[in-house]
């Protein structure tokens, strides 16, 4: 089966707008990218004007705490991500997650480490932010 949708939109100057697909939901997605209007697309775009404006963008995030509407910096959980990017030079994220544990330190809701959150810490590119901020008097 093959689905072809054909727009003749005014607002669209030249052809028809023609998407193909074998499935409908394929189709509706790719007319709603065609006209503007795919969630997933939207809420990048929402998501990544968020943090370039160093606005709330997540429930949570390590490193970073809530000041009003916008996020700034959580130093002591800053100086935990130095480690754990020192650390991953020459550690797997496993590893890294055992010793945080081990050392007591703590997740951003009071949980354990995982390896996934090692990873999704030293991935997170607003954390190398920091330097728009004042640092603290304690700070090396």
């Amino acid at each position: 089966m093959k689905i072809q949708l054909t727009i003749d939109d005014p607002s669209v100057e030249g052809e028809d707008i023609i998407v193909e697909s074998n499935s409908i939901e394929r189709s509706v997605k790719q007319l709603n990218i065609l006209i503007g209007k795919d969630h997933q697309a939207k809420m990048k775009e929402v998501m990544g004007s968020k943090k370039k404006n160093l606005d709330i963008f997540t429930g949570y995030l390590y490193g970073w705490d809530r000041k009003g509407k916008k996020i700034v910096p959580n130093w002591k959980e800053q100086q935990i991500i130095l480690m754990i990017k020192r650390w991953a030079t020459d550690t797997p994220s496993g590893e890294i997650s055992k010793r945080l544990n081990s050392m007591g330190l703590k997740g951003k809701k009071g949980g354990k480490w995982s390896r996934n959150g090692v990873m999704r810490t030293l991935n997170n590119t607003i954390h190398d932010r920091i330097h728009e901020f004042d640092k603290p008097d304690w700070w090396e």
